[in-house]
């Protein structure tokens, strides 16, 4: 009943039912791109160059005659793929890495939490150019960027958490029934541990669509003649003085994913609020 009373408190705000509804058009728009798009989104034409909107062509073209809605339509995929294979993979990497190093402790502790310092002490943008620029732009490349830049994040909290986890009397009782120390850490930390790193998944979907979006707009990510909204708002910049909206409107879309993200991501961390389980007990 509890958990009832949460998902009706939050499906009434309606910032959440806003974030939702932003969200499920994005994904909609996205995976229906084919059926929506009125034209191709690389067709050329050089007749409607930087055309206002019309019934042809409702949010105009850009310099190379492209229909800007077929290109906001198919923009959205590239930012989905990219961020959210990096957050499924730094997930799982960052998990197994921060349970190994809490658990094993020692010199293992010690290796690997120092690694994930170093990652973390470069900046996300210039650890993104470096990556890229060794591997060559594209999609793979760019997921790979991404993902090193969330393994870190991830390893220090999820090692955080097991160590506090590990201090608790349900894992003490445990070890004096004799579980071993897979079976504790798998069976009985792991499980407390889905809540926090649900809502930090969700963050960093909204950090990797940003940083996504900051690599293609500097040329580092998605290569043309592939829309992307990133890539969209560069190539849109030129032309702000003649055409506003070729560099507005994805920048708008853009703004409108990760705001909508962070504000479900707040209203997981509030339903999923690690103090309000512990009033209820772990490992129960």
């Amino acid at each position: 009943m509890g958990s009832l009373r949460g998902r009706s408190r939050i499906l009434r705000q309606p910032v959440s039912l806003a974030s939702f509804a932003v969200i499920l058009v994005i994904l909609l728009s996205s995976l229906f791109a084919g059926f929506l798009a009125p034209y191709n989104p690389a067709a050329q034409s050089a007749d409607v160059l930087l055309a206002p909107g019309s019934p042809g062509h409702l949010l105009g073209t850009d310099n190379l005659g492209r229909d800007q809605l077929s290109r906001l339509l198919y923009g959205s995929r590239p930012l989905l793929v990219v961020s959210a294979f990096s957050v499924a993979i730094a997930v799982i990497i960052g998990l197994i890495v921060g349970l190994v190093a809490a658990y094993a402790r020692g010199v293992a502790e010690t290796v690997l939490m120092r690694t994930m310092d170093v990652l973390l002490s470069f900046p996300l943008v210039l650890l993104g150019i470096m990556i890229v620029a060794a591997l060559g732009a594209g999609q793979r490349n760019l997921i790979l960027a991404v993902t090193f830049a969330l393994i870190p994040i991830v390893a220090r909290l999820v090692h955080s958490l097991t160590l506090r986890e590990a201090s608790r009397e349900y894992v003490t009782a445990a070890r004096a029934v004799g579980m071993t120390p897979r079976r504790i850490m798998f069976r009985e930390i792991v499980p407390n541990l889905i809540g926090p790193v649900v809502v930090q998944a969700t963050s960093l979907f909204a950090l990797a669509a940003g940083f996504a979006s900051a690599l293609s707009y500097l040329g580092l990510g998605i290569a043309p003649p592939a829309s992307d909204w990133g890539l969209m708002v560069k190539e849109g910049q030129p032309f702000v003085g003649v055409a506003l909206d070729l560099a507005v409107v994805p920048g708008v879309c853009i703004t409108l994913l990760l705001t909508a993200v962070t504000f479900i991501g707040d209203d997981l961390r509030d339903f999923l609020d690690p103090d309000r389980r512990l009033e209820g007990g772990f490992g129960g």
